[in-house]
């Protein structure tokens, strides 16, 4: 079987190639679609930005020269509010925010049937809007998905389940903690009624388990957010660097620094070049150093902290460095 690196070069070159030209306009938005998916995936944000804007500049010509479907627009509108919440997470949403707020323009407007193409794009909007720190916004906007899903799929559909958990972390994020445990634990409850080896479960299980330490539940968050990790480890899944640090969190609420600290050591092991110097990074050593000071271990502490303060100088020199990479499709 080919991977996706592959198979997504396969499909660009026949895009290129292709002798019927709306056949092959069609085939490369499909191709250029399939990449940003995968990056958004990996957490790849800087080459999901890139491939994005890509997309919107080949959309826009294709727009002009009145070759765009309405179906093809509704997904240029969600690209685009994908777009705007990359500029929010990195500390730009002076440019990001309004780029989103006429993305939801868009999407209001928006005339066509809701079928579940309309479904999947009101969640990935949900999702953007959480990427952007606009929990209170993202909540109607998913709350439509699910009950549209609900209603094409059923009521315990995966497809209504992928609504739930994005729901209890919107809920989550917005302090509503009833509210989030009631979408989460549906969400677990649902997907491991269809999969209990799938992404979408072991997702479920980490949130769910996230939400329970905040609950003051570490007990209970520990044994759903490990057997998350041994899901994503078995697929060798980006998330299981996150799991392992939450995993961490769990052990530190019941007062086993050691078993913490270890943890977090996996997790650190786990991350790639590119997510090495980032934000997540710096805090997870500034959590290494907190523990080792419990455990009486200061001058390993005080590395930490040093390490810590110096991924952060990295990422502050970076983001000077790309600013003017992360700027706006008009």
């Amino acid at each position: 079987m080919l991977d996706s690196v592959t198979l997504l070069r396969w499909l660009n070159r026949a895009a290129i190639w292709w002798p019927i030209a709306a056949q092959r306009e069609r085939l490369r938005l499909t191709t250029l679609n399939l990449y940003i998916d995968s990056q958004l995936s990996e957490n790849r944000t800087g080459e999901a930005f890139r491939a994005i804007t890509l997309y919107l500049d080949y959309s826009r010509e294709l727009d002009h020269a009145g070759r765009l479907t309405d179906a093809q627009r509704l997904e240029v509108t969600l690209r685009r509010a994908e777009l705007a919440s990359i500029l929010c997470e990195n500390g730009r949403p002076d440019q990001g925010a309004p780029l989103l707020d006429e993305a939801l323009q868009s999407f209001r407007s928006y005339s066509g049937g809701a079928d579940e193409f309309f479904g999947a794009c009101l969640l990935n909007l949900g999702g953007a809007l959480l990427r952007a720190g606009r929990a209170e916004d993202a909540v109607p906007w998913l709350a439509e998905a699910k009950n549209l899903r609900c209603r094409l799929h059923g009521p315990e559909s995966q497809e209504a389940g992928q609504c739930h958990t994005n729901l209890g972390i919107a809920y989550q994020e917005l302090g509503d903690w009833p509210e989030a445990l009631e979408e989460l634990e549906q969400s677990v409850r649902i997907h491991g009624h269809h999969n209990q080896k799938s992404d979408d479960y072991a997702i479920a299980l980490h949130n769910l388990g996230a939400l329970l330490i905040r609950l003051e539940r570490p007990g209970e968050a520990q044994g759903a957010i490990a057997r998350a990790a041994l899901l994503f480890e078995e697929r060798a899944h980006p998330l299981l660097s996150n799991a392992l640090d939450t995993l961490a969190d769990s052990y530190s609420a019941q007062g086993r620094a050691r078993d913490a600290f270890l943890a977090r050591e996996r997790a650190l092991s786990q991350l790639r070049d590119d997510t090495l110097h980032s934000v997540s990074t710096a805090d997870w050593l500034q959590k290494q150093a907190l523990l080792l000071d419990q455990m009486d271990q200061a001058g390993e502490a005080a590395h930490y902290r040093e390490w810590a303060t110096d991924v952060r100088r990295k990422v502050a020199f970076r983001t000077v460095v790309n600013e003017r990479l992360l700027v706006p499709t008009p």
